[in-house]
């Protein structure tokens, strides 16, 4: 069964939302073992926001949040208010 956890970045700053945004390229570009794969998404009408999946595959009875998804959350809290939540598949 796959999981997938959304941080959802909502920067403080348009200066914030720029470095924010760099920060969630590089992400991106370097990927990261731990997860299955790691997406960045942006929206238009909410400039500087940014959203980041992470699917990863679920190990049986696990409920709490990956280790590598509280890591990334942490870091772009630096750049304003963030939401980390689990989801599963209906």
């Amino acid at each position: 069964m796959q999981r997938m956890e959304v941080i959802y970045v909502c920067p403080l700053s348009r200066e914030d939302g720029a470095r924010a945004k760099e920060s969630a390229e590089e992400l991106y570009l370097s990927g990261d073992g731990a997860v299955n794969c790691i997406d960045v998404w942006t929206c238009p009408e909410r400039e500087g926001d940014i959203v980041i999946l992470l699917y990863q595959d679920q190990e049986p009875g696990m409920q709490d949040l990956s280790t590598e998804g509280v890591r990334i959350a942490d870091f772009f809290s630096r750049f304003g208010w963030v939401s980390h939540t689990r989801w599963s598949r209906v």
